[in-house]
């Protein structure tokens, strides 16, 4: 079974500023808070189109035809590359919170529209828990911080030091996302790139640009 969501990566000097700003706030924790929370990796960095759950391999060579045959309908549904404009931060959830996460106040149409069409066309290829609600419901967003426990000081500080970037979308990937049980409450992941589509070149290839990046 593989476990697999379909993402876009955020890459070159918008990665950089970012990288920046996480850096910046990890020089600001506490020494007893460095162990409860945790700044995603830059190179890992990503928005979630649809997250899939654990697919065998007839149900994986599927969903890879479904997104071959979405180079067409992704091209026409929006205009590549676009830009997407992340202004604030908040935790998830309210209370008791997992991860902290940048969003866009403002989705725009064509945002709207691509994730749309994705998600519609993979929505038959899901094995994802359908209780969890972004699962469902699409959220744009990217995850800055994982928290293992409740690091409430640190939350406030990071959310209120946010600073906007923006995230150019030039191609969209099917992800695999291994996870690796370090200690008790604690995992990393690595991910690889099973399939890149690259509708700003007219051009779909399968590599794998990702691999082996523990968060």
């Amino acid at each position: 079974m593989t476990r697999v969501f379909v993402g876009s990566f955020l890459e070159g000097e918008e990665r950089e500023i970012l990288a920046r700003f996480l850096a910046e706030e990890n020089e600001k924790l506490k020494p007893d808070q460095v162990s409860s929370i945790r700044s995603v990796k830059p190179e890992k960095l990503h928005i979630t189109w649809q997250f899939l759950g654990e697919l065998n391999q007839n149900e994986l060579l599927n969903l890879k035809e479904k997104l071959l045959a979405l180079e067409g309908p992704l091209s026409e549904s929006a205009k590549f590359p676009f830009s997407i404009t992340y202004d604030y931060a908040e935790a998830w959830p309210s209370t008791q919170a997992r991860v902290i996460v940048a969003r866009p106040r403002v989705e725009s149409e064509t945002l709207t529209a691509l994730a749309k069409l994705l998600r519609e066309a993979l929505a038959p290829h899901s094995r994802a828990d359908a209780a969890v609600e972004r699962n469902i419901v699409f959220k744009p967003h990217v995850t800055l911080y994982r928290l293992r426990q409740a690091c409430d000081e640190a939350v406030a500080a990071i959310i209120s030091d946010f600073q906007p970037f923006e995230q150019t979308i030039s191609a969209i990937h099917l992800v695999e996302s291994h996870l690796q049980c370090m200690q008790e409450g604690s995992y990393a992941s690595t991910y690889r790139s099973l399939l890149q589509l690259s509708p700003s070149n007219a051009g779909a290839v399968s590599k794998a640009p990702y691999q082996d990046l523990l968060n």
